[in-house]
C-alpha cells in the first residue's frame, strides 16, 4: 500500500487543510501508521479517494516518496510538476522545504512565485531576495535575471542623475555606468 506522510496528503489534496483535518476526525479519511521508526501516520493514496490528486501521486510515486523523505532535488521536482497541474499552493510548500536546505533551483521557483504571485501574494522584494539567494548558491539563471536588474537599475539612475536638479540650480553631469 502506498502512504504518505499527512503532510504530503494534503498538498495531493484539493480540501483544505481544515477540512482534510475534519474528515480525519470524522473517519472519513483514515490514518494509517507509516512504516520506519518515529511511530508517525500517514494517509494512504487512494486512487478512488475523490479529494486525492491520485493521479499525480502514482504517476511519480518514487518522487513523492523521495520529496516525503525530504529531498530537496524531488521537492523541487514534485514542486514543478504541481505547478504544471495548477496546484500553485502546493507547488509552494515543496518549494518552500527545499529552500530551507538551499537548493538553488527550488529558491529560483519560489522567486518566479512571489514576483508572479502564483501560489503566494505577490512581494516583488522578497522575490528578488530569494534571487538573490539562488544566485548566490549559484544558479546560473537566476544570476542572468539578477544581472539584468542591475543593468536596468544603474541605467535608470544614471540617466536620472544627469537631468535631476542641484541645490544651486545646475544640473549634475552624469555617471558612467559601474562607477
Amino acid at each position: 500500500m502506498r502512504t504518505v506522510s499527512l503532510s504530503t496528503a494534503m498538498t495531493l489534496s484539493d480540501l483544505s487543510e481544515s477540512t482534510f483535518r475534519r474528515r480525519i476526525r470524522r473517519g472519513e479519511i483514515r490514518l494509517l501508521p507509516l512504516p520506519g521508526p518515529g511511530g508517525r501516520e500517514g494517509i494512504a493514496i487512494d486512487p478512488d479517494a475523490a479529494y486525492m490528486n491520485a493521479a499525480i501521486a502514482i504517476d511519480h510515486w518514487e518522487l513523492v516518496k523521495a520529496a516525503d523523505r525530504g529531498d530537496a532535488t524531488a521537492q523541487t521536482e514534485l514542486a514543478l510538476i504541481l505547478q504544471q497541474h495548477r496546484k500553485f499552493r502546493a507547488a509552494v510548500y515543496w518549494l518552500r522545504l527545499a529552500a530551507k536546505r538551499n537548493d538553488s533551483h527550488a529558491l529560483h521557483w519560489l522567486a518566479r512565485c512571489h514576483l508572479e504571485g502564483k501560489g503566494v501574494a505577490r512581494n516583488e522584494d522578497k522575490g528578488i531576495m530569494l534571487l538573490a539567494r539562488s544566485a548566490l548558491l549559484g544558479n546560473v539563471i537566476s544570476a542572468h535575471q539578477l544581472a539584468a536588474l542591475r543593468h536596468g537599475f544603474v541605467q535608470h539612475y544614471s540617466t536620472q542623475a544627469s537631468t535631476e536638479p542641484r541645490m544651486d540650480g545646475t544640473r549634475r553631469p552624469a555617471f558612467p555606468p559601474g562607477a
